[in-house]
């Protein structure tokens, strides 16, 4: 599962995706002034990456797997 935030998750402003199925994406994620953060937690772990996205990223995207269960 993947999840954008804006400023750091521990804030928990989690973003919804514009756009979902197949593909999800987020947008605009510069708008706010604060750095954006992916988060990518697994099926069956604990562990999940946390990645502060560089700044001026404007767009995310997360593509589902084929099993529409994983993002590739």
């Amino acid at each position: 599962m993947i999840s954008v935030f804006d400023g750091p998750p521990a804030e928990m402003v989690d973003l919804r995706p514009e756009a979902s199925g197949k593909i999800d994406m987020w947008t605009a994620l510069d708008q706010s002034g604060r750095p954006a953060f992916l988060v990518c937690r697994y099926r069956g772990v604990t562990a999940e990456t946390t990645l502060q996205l560089p700044p001026g990223t404007t767009t995310c995207r997360g593509v589902r797997a084929q099993d529409d269960r994983s993002y590739a």
